[in-house]
C-alpha cells in the first residue's frame, strides 16, 4: 500500500510498513483508498494548531477488505469491506 507523507520539505507517495499481526481485540484493515482531507491540507500549510512530529502520514479516513483478526475480536471477519475508524 502507498500513502502520502509529509516531510519537511515535500509531500510524497511512499510504501506504508506493514503493521504487523492485530492484538487481541484488534483487526488489520488493508485500505483501499483513503482521502486527503482539510485536516491534512493546514497541516501541510503548517497552520493548523497542534502540527504532528515529521515525518507523518497524512489521511486519517479510509476503506479496505479487513485482513486479519485478533481471538477476541469477533465483530469483524477476514474479506469484510469495511471503514477504518
Amino acid at each position: 500500500m502507498k500513502g502520502p507523507k509529509l516531510t519537511a520539505e515535500v509531500v510524497e507517495f511512499v510504501d506504508v510498513p506493514n503493521v504487523g499481526a492485530p492484538g487481541r481485540n484488534e483487526v488489520v484493515i488493508d485500505i483501499d483508498a483513503s482521502s486527503v482531507e482539510p485536516t491534512d491540507l493546514h497541516i501541510i500549510a503548517g497552520i493548523y494548531g497542534a502540527l504532528p512530529p515529521l515525518p507523518h502520514l497524512l489521511g486519517a479516513q479510509g476503506v479496505g477488505r479487513v485482513s486479519a483478526v485478533g481471538s477476541d475480536a469477533k465483530h469483524l471477519k477476514v474479506g469484510e469491506r469495511r471503514p477504518s475508524p
